[in-house]
């Protein structure tokens, strides 16, 4: 270093020096570890860093450049030779597999030190369990499973590809929300390369806990749980029915040595313990499909019984595949309309109608097509918005107000006939079905209108002006049930007779209005469909006439007790009895398609809907019966402390009708109670649905009117001299029956 100006500093000089490296420093060594200074007195004496020379002592000729000690880590903080996990270690190659690369390229390579314990801490009947430790994690446990007996190399592989694609597939069935996740432990094939031979093991993390099986790949199934038998049951859906997992075990719903059955090669060759087709029947013939197997929608095999136990969806999620079907912009609640105080209706705008296209197959989702709107202007219809999920809370006990007595409303003489209005609003998410009886009259999800095709919409009007504009004549016996359709009136009696009036005139069809032959005992339920009526009687006979002729078709002859309830959904009946049967018919080929035991006493109401039917029984409960394949029960309402009478559905409220002299109100969403309404005096024999009210009739003469959004109490009055045995609600016009004889035909003014 030569022309240093004696301005510089020890700092810029200690610089130089370090960056032209005029000298071997050590390794580690910074520019700050250098120190210049002078021998004073045979000591060293140390230039601070901003020194300049000028600051040295005359004299001075020669400088000391030296290196402070540099901190070099202790032995004991480096891990040395004699570290634990290295003692009877040995090398590894481990094989990964991933079933979504090439499938050339679908094992993956990678290198390990491993420690294997001599002894296995377990055995099964073809493998022993071994604990092995990895160099990367020592203190982690892993399972090292070797096959007692010589088996090929490719068995262990085949082990790890099983294990990996089955959880794949836990990932696809836990994406479907059930009320338990599962998965399969991670696993890979290692192949110990410092050991003469061949010499593999599968392994796959340690966990710890009760080790139990579910099911094998032989038919057996463990009962108890409902979880890893919905699992194997998704699995053969999900793979389009070619292949099924099987021989599920492991800690709780962590499983692992799964064996799959395949129907073709689209996974290869998968072992002996692949049975195949046959294997895949042995366990539907043994599987009793459950609530989480109904929960995926998955199609019906062996359906348990109700109450069977096992792990079951919550309530929020159990009808959840209907509510992912609702169309969007149908959502909108829209209470009873109120016009008392308003000068001119104010019309809503329509609401495209929705339509299925065909029935849902269990492997299929729900198709709808747009149906353009009338133009003509129509009222708001029940199109509920679904709730966000919260607790449900305890139902409210809603009373219709007492008033004092009054005298019955004023009969106006029936001298010119009552002119069809309209039908129930056609902007509903469903359309309207021709002939529908309107008494379970559905909207939202669940509306099926029972209204002509192309009649003009009801306007608004006003319940407290309901009054009496007709009474039929020609009847001389207690009407037990109403049913309107085809511009037609039908009335079933307790003396077995179906009488039948125009709707438009009110005068009787056929001569006297009755419909031949009759029953041999009481009529106790109507419906109809397009073309057809159906009688339900106490002779537990169901007879299907002609709408058009009013002629019967046929008779159905297989209950063994009253029937009390019938319902059609196009060319599908469903019937209940006092046998207890709930029975499923296809009126084309005048057949029989399922019958089930639903109720422990008989089953008094029915009403079906798209997807679900349900049924209200002398056993004081209500249950859900999804239709998509078999008849499953998929829910059961209690609440009730008598007979449940008649069933209505709007949107997704469910209203039951009882004997315990309530109408209960159920969220179908939350599948719980919202409401109680009460103040019938005595029990109530039938209820309906229309202009967004709900109607009940009771033996204590009267007719009470309840929004059917809000549940609130609207109007009562007075309706006959006897008991209201049966209500139907159409074309704006509201139809009761008593045990009185007399049909009344309500509007208002």
């Amino acid at each position: 270093m030569t022309n240093l100006p004696l301005s510089c500093n020890v700092s810029y000089v200690r610089q130089k020096i370090f960056e032209d490296r005029l000298f071997p420093f050590p390794e580690g060594v910074c520019q700050t570890d250098l120190v210049l200074g002078y021998m004073k007195n045979g000591s060293l004496e140390k230039l601070t860093p901003r020194q300049s020379f000028m600051d040295l002592v005359p004299g001075v000729k020669t400088l000391i450049l030296t290196v402070e000690e540099v901190k070099v880590p202790r032995p004991k903080d480096i891990p040395g030779r004699a570290f634990k996990i290295l003692e009877g270690s040995e090398r590894a190659v481990k094989w990964e597999y991933d079933p979504t690369a090439p499938p050339d390229q679908q094992w993956k390579q990678g290198a390990l030190i491993v420690t294997i314990e001599a002894k296995p801490f377990a055995q099964g009947s073809m493998r022993l369990a071994y604990v092995m430790r990895d160099l990367a994690n020592p203190s982690k446990k892993y399972v090292a499973k070797k096959y007692r007996e010589s088996v090929s190399r490719e068995s262990y592989f085949v082990d790890a590809k099983m294990q990996t694609v089955s959880g794949s597939l836990a990932a696809k069935y836990n994406e479907k929300k059930p009320p338990k996740k599962v998965d399969f432990l991670p696993c890979y094939v290692i192949e110990l390369v410092d050991q003469p031979g061949e010499v593999l093991y599968g392994v796959e993390p340690f966990v710890s806990g009760a080790f139990k099986k579910y099911n094998n790949n032989n038919g057996f199934i463990a009962e108890e749980r409902n979880t890893p038998q919905a699992f194997s049951h998704f699995t053969y859906e999900e793979s389009g029915r070619k292949y099924m997992v099987v021989d599920i075990q492991g800690v709780d719903d962590m499983y692992t040595d799964p064996q799959i059955h395949t129907v073709g090669d689209d996974l290869g060759s998968l072992g002996r313990g692949n049975c195949g087709q046959s294997g895949i029947d042995k366990f539907l013939h043994s599987h009793q499909c459950n609530a989480i197997c109904q929960y995926l929608q998955l199609s019906s095999i062996n359906p348990k019984k109700p109450g069977q136990g096992g792990t079951v969806p919550r309530p929020q999620d159990l009808l959840k595949g209907l509510w992912d079907n609702f169309p969007k912009g149908a959502e909108e609640v829209s209470p009873a309309t109120d016009v008392s105080t308003a000068a001119t209706p104010v019309p809503s705008s329509p609401v495209p109608a929705i339509t299925p296209t065909q029935p849902l197959s269990p492997n299929s989702t729900a198709q709808a097509v747009a149906v353009p709107p009338s133009p003509t202007p129509v009222t708001p219809v029940i199109a509920v918005r679904p709730p966000t999920p919260s607790t449900s809370p305890p139902p409210q006990i809603l009373t219709s107000p007492v008033t004092p007595p009054q005298s019955p409303p004023t009969e106006k003489a029936n001298t010119e006939s009552i002119a069809p209005s309209s039908g129930l609003p056609s902007s509903s998410p469903l359309p309207p079905r021709h002939g529908r009886c309107v008494s379970d009259t559905e909207s939202g999800v669940f509306q099926r209108a029972a209204v002509d095709a192309g009649m003009q919409p009801a306007q608004p009007w006003v319940a407290q002006n309901l009054r009496c504009q007709a009474n039929l004549s020609g009847n001389r016996d207690s009407v037990s049930t109403l049913c309107v359709g085809s511009g037609k009136i039908f009335c079933g009696t307790s003396a077995g007779i179906v009488r039948v009036w125009d709707f438009e005139t009110q005068q009787p069809l056929r001569g006297d209005g009755k419909m031949k032959p009759q029953h041999a005992k009481r009529v106790e339920g109507l419906c109809c469909n397009e073309n057809q009526l159906i009688s339900g009687s106490s002779d537990q006979t169901i007879k299907v006439w002609d709408l058009r002729t009013l002629m019967p078709e046929y008779i159905l002859e297989e209950h063994t007790r009253p029937v009390f309830a019938v319902d059609c959904r196009d060319n599908i009946l469903f019937s209940g009895s006092g046998d207890k049967m709930l029975k499923m018919w296809d009126l084309r080929t005048r057949s029989c398609l399922q019958t089930v035991e639903c109720h422990s006493r008989a089953v008094r109401a029915i009403s079906c809907s798209n997807t679900f039917v349900f049924t209200g029984s002398n056993d004081n409960s209500i249950k859900v019966w999804n239709t998509m394949s078999k008849l499953d029960c998929a829910y059961t309402f209690t609440g009730h402390t008598k007979w449940v009478k008649k069933l209505a559905i709007a949107g997704q409220y469910l209203f039951s009708a009882s004997y315990d002299q309530t109408v209960r109100v159920w969220n179908l969403r939350e599948l719980s109670c919202t409401a109680v309404l009460q103040g019938h005096e005595d029990f109530i024999d039938d209820i309906c649905i229309g202009n967004n009210f709900l109607f009940s009739g009771s033996n204590d003469n009267t007719i009470r009117v309840w929004d059917v959004v809000t549940h609130k109490p609207v109007h009562k009055f007075r309706a006959h001299d006897g008991g209201v045995s049966a209500l139907a609600f159409y074309n704006g016009v509201l139809l009761s029956g008593s045990y009185d004889y007399s049909i009344k035909l309500w509007k208002t003014d």
